[in-house]
């Protein structure tokens, strides 16, 4: 599944890489891992587009995090899907060394896996799986590296609309059964990206 998503985003890299003078294309990336205890990381893949004469322009990404470094409470594996609607700062110059609005849009999943757990009213907690969708508004910062390339910074606050499922095992049937709930609570978003133009 992981590995389609993959595959239809660079199909989409190849598709919108030839555009005109007045917009511009980059393909985005950023991972980092810390061995910490309990393991860290996080990581995207993006694509991002530039229109020089409106100041507008939009990205899309892939993104993975798991253990300490995701931007939420506790300590989940999670993939998602990211859309972000650009708005630039910069009266003139370059957009890729400008500040930006971004009005985005989250969607993906999220699963907690218990730690070390006691039975409870016979049944042992498993874990929790959400499906989620996180609007939310950032601003950023682009970073020229060098003549076409930038580095992107991005945050800002978000709502995150969960669908959840709390997993647990009967201790005498061995059986699984779930609970499902509705979870809306605030958090944050922050993303660092790499770009690098292609196409003309």
């Amino acid at each position: 599944m992981i590995k389609n998503k993959i595959l239809a985003i660079i199909v989409f890299f190849c598709l919108f890489a030839q555009q005109g003078k007045s917009q511009t294309n980059f393909i985005q990336g950023f991972v980092i891992g810390l061995p910490f205890q309990s393991g860290a990381g996080i990581g995207n893949v993006g694509f991002e587009h530039h229109n020089i004469i409106k100041k507008k322009g939009w990205q899309i990404g892939l993104n993975a995090a798991a253990g300490t470094l995701t931007t939420d409470v506790g300590v989940p594996k999670r993939i998602w899907l990211t859309f972000d609607n650009i708005w630039f700062l910069s009266k003139q110059g370059l957009l890729s060394n400008s500040a930006f609005l971004s009005f985005f849009m989250e969607a993906g999943k999220r699963t907690i896996s218990a730690g070390r757990v006691f039975p409870e009213n016979g049944s042992i907690f498993q874990r929790t799986l959400s499906s989620e969708i996180n609007p939310g508004i950032g601003i950023g910062k682009n970073f020229r590296l060098g003549k076409k390339s930038h580095f992107q910074l991005l945050a800002g606050p978000k709502m995150i609309i969960g669908f959840m499922k709390d997993e647990y095992k009967e201790t005498a049937s061995n059986l699984t059964f779930k609970n499902s709930y509705t979870k809306v609570s605030a958090g944050y978003r922050v993303l660092f990206n790499f770009c690098f133009p292609i196409g003309k």
